[in-house]
């Protein structure tokens, strides 16, 4: 990971393409009653005094007229830590999928919109929404400025930060990376029995920067 690919003229053509990435590097591995899409939008009713729609960057959804086949969980994908959840005010109401197409995983890459005040504060409030309704949530931090929404020490600083909050897990698994340094395989998890898919997060990038020229244009 290069370190000016958080600048602003190189952030926004990277996080939507790596959105794509992300989904042609899964989809092969996932079994035929998943699928996964980029940014359809999730309605929230009831949280908030409004009906309101987010949009996740990835989610990983689940349909129910396949029969089940059991994906294996690749060794190896051991978190850096586990730190305590953030806590968070229950909810009620949630809206995203009928019966036929149940979301299961969220991926999100952060913007720098997402770290930052007001949209900070959505941000906190649509992840703890999904959280408490039965969604994992695995969240890209490839900013190392901005506010970060967990209280644990270990995961703020001048780093890269990836996290998987598993469905009604109270804690949340952590990997971080330096600027210098690989960055990881991290998990996604799916819905049970199903083992977690593997995403390699260094092998995304690097993809990114050869396909654009940027590892050269970088490195001058």
């Amino acid at each position: 990971m290069h370190p000016r690919l958080e600048n602003k003229e190189y952030f926004h053509d990277f996080h939507t393409s790596l959105l794509v990435d992300i989904r042609y590097y899964l989809a092969p591995r996932l079994p035929e009653r998943y699928r996964i899409q980029v940014e359809k939008s999730l309605t929230l009713d009831g949280l908030f005094e409004d009906r309101q729609v987010f949009t996740p960057s990835v989610q990983v959804s689940q349909t129910v007229d396949v029969p089940p086949t059991q994906v294996v969980a690749e060794r190896g994908l051991q978190p850096e830590f586990v730190m305590d959840a953030p806590v968070s005010r229950p909810t009620r109401f949630l809206e995203i999928r009928d019966r036929a197409d149940r979301l299961v995983t969220t991926i999100e890459i952060l913007s720098p919109s997402n770290k930052r005040l007001p949209d900070f504060q959505k941000f906190q409030e649509k992840q703890s929404a999904l959280h408490e309704n039965g969604v994992h949530l695995v969240e890209i931090d490839l900013l190392r400025k901005g506010l970060r929404r967990w209280t644990d020490a270990r995961a703020n600083g001048d780093h890269y930060l990836f996290t998987t909050f598993r469905a009604e897990a109270e804690s949340v698994e952590v990997w971080t990376a330096r600027p210098d340094s690989k960055l990881p395989k991290i998990a996604v998890p799916l819905r049970a029995p199903d083992g977690d898919l593997s995403l390699d997060i260094q092998y995304l990038v690097r993809e990114y920067l050869l396909k654009t020229g940027l590892d050269r244009e970088l490195t001058r």
